[in-house]
């Protein structure tokens, strides 16, 4: 019997370690090398929508890629397209097309389908932690 009390320390001696070093009951978005915990940073920015016209209709479905106006670090995120009620669709990679746009590739689209079009790029902030920028860009209308 005088093991048991021992044991019972024992347990709740390394159960309280366990959570400790596991971050139990705290909740971060990324643990960078370091020590530190990342809060959870995101940043909503907007481009314009070129090619096609941001809110054209009568788009081909198999228009290739789309062009936005960027001049605040759009290339080489990944091109979104969400269909009106559907899963979005991902595209390729936008790169600079000009001095003020970037381009990305899209695959064939669905006919008499509103695409948003948007793309997400996580962006170090310098200690270990990342900033996620969402990026608005427009919506075109397929034929």
């Amino acid at each position: 019997m005088s093991r048991f009390p021992a044991r019972l320390f024992l347990l709740a001696s390394l159960f309280t370690a366990l959570t400790a070093c596991s971050g139990a009951g705290g909740s971060t978005s990324q643990s960078p090398p370091g020590g530190h915990a990342c809060p959870a940073l995101a940043e909503a920015r907007t481009a314009s929508l070129v090619a096609p016209a941001n809110g054209a209709t009568g788009v081909p479905t198999t228009i290739g890629s789309v062009t936005a106006t960027s001049d605040t670090g759009l290339a080489g995120a990944t091109v979104n397209l969400t269909p009106s009620g559907g899963t979005p669709v991902a595209g390729g990679i936008f790169a600079t097309a000009s001095s003020t746009a970037v381009s990305a590739s899209v695959p064939v689209l669905s006919a008499h389908t509103t695409y948003t079009v948007g793309a997400n790029v996580a962006e170090p902030t310098g200690d270990g932690c990342f900033l996620l920028i969402v990026w608005t860009i427009g919506s075109f209308t397929t034929q």
